[in-house]
């Protein structure tokens, strides 16, 4: 499945096998020259430069020795092996058998475990038998459209930071037993994972149980389903509605204002004509301002500067008495 992924998306693959690894596979070698210390990286690393990015795949990642996966923290999270700075574009994937099926395995330590999204992996009899007898079918993965992605970021940033305005004991929940802390929980870094992941299935019009999936693995399968259930309870009016001028009451909650100005944003900014910038900016986000919701307005409208410059958009006078200075700020940077 690794390398098909791979193979699909066009990315350089290497594949590591944690256990039979050293330290100095993921921290370099040191090497003294002209009195100063630096670690050369692996070839693996090197690939990764050579290739401008790819996949790294890490196999039997459990059974590596607490030494060894304390030295793969700065690699998958600054992606930096020794002295050498990988690309922007270098992914990380790792794999494991649980560690009562594994030779000599363990319980992943807790920062190496919240640095990865974790996905539980079953193939059923019927999968093994009829890949036996006819070849295992290769499923078909969806490749991610930058524009619509970074539409569906923006929302996604305000579904998880409303709800952890309301949800505050679940921005950081570290489990007391090592088999939970090995495995997915919430934390700030896979909260910012859940956005993206958020953000990647709405984009591909992923099916509910998808979703799930991939935000369990990121933060925990409770923290996912208060999420999710707090998510569909929202009943937030069709932004598509205001930017036709439709008159709509605003959520008083600031977490759902929150959401509901993200999402007008990116709806203005996805079809940026001067008339919906209008209605967003004279219309609805005045509205929140005097509704006592101006930082959120101020955010939204930053967003969607660009957008209303490009558009041509003409402000109210009211918008003007709320807005105008940070208008005035952004188009002095723009020139």
């Amino acid at each position: 499945m690794i390398e098909a992924l791979a193979a699909r998306a066009g990315w350089h693959l290497e594949t590591v096998i944690a256990p039979i690894s050293e330290l100095t596979d993921f921290k370099g070698m040191p090497i003294e020259e002209d009195g100063r210390t630096w670690f050369a990286a692996p070839d693996w690393a090197h690939a990764m430069v050579a290739h401008s990015g790819g996949l790294v795949f890490f196999d039997e990642i459990s059974t590596a020795p607490p030494a060894v996966q304390a030295a793969l923290l700065r690699p998958v999270l600054s992606r930096v092996v020794g002295s050498l700075a990988m690309p922007a574009d270098t992914r990380f994937a790792a794999a494991a058998n649980p560690p009562e099926g594994a030779a000599d395995g363990l319980e992943l330590s807790a920062p190496l475990a919240n640095r990865f999204v974790h996905l539980e992996w079953h193939a059923g009899p019927d999968v093994v038998a009829q890949g036996i007898m006819h070849g295992f079918e290769v499923p078909a993965t969806p490749l991610l459209e930058p524009d619509s992605w970074q539409r569906a970021r923006v929302v996604a940033r305000a579904q998880v930071g409303g709800f952890l305005m309301r949800r505050a004991d679940l921005v950081h929940v570290q489990p007391e037993s090592p088999g939970e802390a090995g495995r997915a929980w919430p934390s700030p870094r896979p909260w910012e994972m859940a956005v993206e992941l958020l953000a990647a299935a709405e984009a591909v019009g992923a099916r509910s149980p998808v979703l799930h999936i991939l935000l369990a693995g990121a933060v925990g399968a409770p923290a996912a389903r208060e999420f999710l259930g707090w998510r569909s309870r929202l009943d937030l009016p069709d932004v598509e509605d205001m930017l036709a001028g439709q008159r709509i009451d605003l959520p008083a909650a600031p977490e759902r204002l929150a959401v509901l100005l993200a999402a007008l944003a990116a709806a203005a900014a996805g079809n940026p004509s001067k008339q919906r910038c209008e209605r967003a900016m004279n219309g609805v986000l005045v509205a929140a301002f005097e509704q006592g919701g101006a930082d959120l307005a101020t955010v939204a409208l930053r967003r969607m500067g660009d957008s209303i410059r490009q558009s041509g958009a003409e402000m109210s006078p009211e918008a003007a008495a709320h807005f105008g200075a940070m208008l005035v700020a952004l188009g002095r940077r723009a020139a």
